[in-house]
């Protein structure tokens, strides 16, 4: 059917003036105002000229700013600008301020106030943690329930020479380049909460952060009222060491860590005398075995080490890689049965769990089950905004971070809490802040009252609101 030409004009209104483009942050907003985590903002030691807005002000811009998706503190302007004045209101601010305001509070940021901001965040993970449920614990074979704790770095590569006590490190496939570490003590399984992390130059490794972490850990469990025997600590070949598993058990814990060395692994291997368990494939869906060798002493062979023995239990997993030829040639071409070389790899795990509490055959379901932290990291980059520095200095990176972190634990505290018993208690970080939180709303008050309007044909603000029951007038 042939279409005619239209014809447009174009008007001022102002009715569209209380219209948000995220209406859902102000129920996250006032959730968050619910656990306290604003009044203990309200205490920041920043020496900054209030004009305008006060730096707890500029703070909680940049805490929405990271609710509502920013992969840069310029978006704030478009995110957060002159248009969100209704949003503003509710924070008691008359706009929010712009990117360059919220940036001056990042600039400013001091090693003083990272310490400040480990204790605020700490604090209210004590009054809010879903630890205290133990149901969200693992069970073990014998019954008992143990909470889980990662232990993972994660790497920060940077360009330029601007930032900030930014150094050479390990940073994967960004060889060669500066940057730094992010090392985390993650509460891990179903409960998902970031415990303490520490932003460090980029050839600070995480053995070096252990200490720091473990003494956050057991001072949460003190105040939690809990022994750190019912914790489990689990961490990748990076913390298999016996300086790491020495300082685990002077603190207490439970422990599961993959072995550092290769060629232990090889070693160990060749002491295996019963045959081995068939255990979990891999997630390539590679055949996997096992061997328990039971106590085994441990030498701490580095520098620092000074020959230190530790004993632990320690088990051997074999498993089949298979490994193409790097380059195909004519001689590749004419020995087809050839091209393809299966190779057997070996790797060891130490623990300090018994059997009846870790059998052979659930070492590697428990172990795998640390994606839970991989996924933090994920959604810290594509969720939370944390995929690009903010700024150039070293103390305003890691106060960022940390608010990443904080926000982290809000979200997921407000997905069983508001949420709770709805399809969207499932829905992940991702999809909370790129889906959710871009639900258009209307906002008014009606004497006290706040008043959310969402689109009548939405299909996600229509879901929301009939799980909430709340229907059309």
């Amino acid at each position: 059917m042939r279409q005619s030409s239209i014809s447009i004009k174009y008007e001022r209104t102002w009715e569209l003036d209380n219209v948000s483009r995220h209406g859902l942050l102000a129920t996250v907003y006032k959730f968050a105002q619910s656990t306290g985590v604003f009044k203990l903002w309200e205490e920041i030691p920043l020496k900054m000229k209030s004009v305008d807005y006060r730096p707890v002000d500029k703070l909680k811009t940049l805490w929405a700013s990271i609710v509502v998706g920013c992969q840069h503190t310029s978006d704030i302007n478009h995110e957060l600008g002159a248009h969100e004045r209704a949003l503003a209101e509710m924070f008691g601010l008359a706009r929010f301020p712009d990117q360059s305001q919220v940036n001056g509070l990042v600039g400013r940021a001091t090693a003083e106030i990272i310490d400040w901001y480990r204790r605020c965040h700490f604090e209210l993970l004590c009054q809010q943690t879903r630890s205290r449920k133990l149901s969200l614990w693992q069970r073990l074979a014998n019954g008992r329930r143990t909470l889980l704790a990662d232990l993972d770095q994660r790497a920060l590569a940077v360009s330029g020479k601007q930032f900030e006590l930014a150094e050479r490190g390990y940073f994967g496939r960004h060889r060669g380049h500066t940057g730094y570490q992010l090392s985390v003590l993650f509460l891990g399984g179903q409960i998902g909460e970031v415990v303490d992390e520490y932003f460090d130059p980029g050839n600070v490794y995480a053995r070096a952060r252990t200490d720091d972490l473990l003494k956050a850990l057991s001072e949460f469990c003190r105040r939690r009222g809990m022994g750190p025997h019912q914790v489990m600590l689990r961490g990748d070949a990076e913390f298999g060491t016996p300086a790491t598993i020495a300082l685990a058990e002077s603190y207490g814990f439970k422990y599961l860590f993959k072995g550092l060395s290769s060629q232990k692994a090889r070693n160990l291997a060749a002491e295996v005398r019963d045959c081995y368990w068939r255990v979990k494939a891999s997630a390539e869906d590679r055949t996997r075995w096992m061997a328990d060798l039971g106590l085994r002493e441990h030498q701490d062979r580095s520098e620092a080490g000074e020959g230190r023995v530790i004993v632990c239990r320690t088990l051997v997993m074999a498993s089949v890689r298979d490994v193409s030829p790097k380059r195909i040639t004519k001689q590749h071409v004419k020995k087809r049965v050839e091209e393809n070389k299966t190779l057997f790899t070996h790797d060891y795990f130490l623990t300090n769990l018994g059997a009846e509490e870790l059998p052979v055959e659930k070492v590697l379901e428990i172990y795998d089950e640390r994606v839970t932290i991989e996924s933090y990291f994920s959604d810290e980059q594509y969720a939370l905004g944390a995929r690009h520095l903010r700024t150039w200095r070293f103390h305003g990176s890691a106060l960022f971070q940390f608010l990443v972190a904080t926000t982290n634990n809000l979200l997921r505290w407000f997905r069983h809490g508001v949420r709770k018993g709805t399809e969207f208690e499932g829905y992940g970080l991702k999809r909370i802040i790129h889906q959710l939180m871009q639900i258009p709303a209307r906002l008014g008050r009606k004497g006290g009252i706040w008043i959310i309007e969402f689109p009548h044909r939405h299909a996600l603000a229509v879901k929301l609101l009939n799980q909430w029951n709340i229907h059309s007038p």
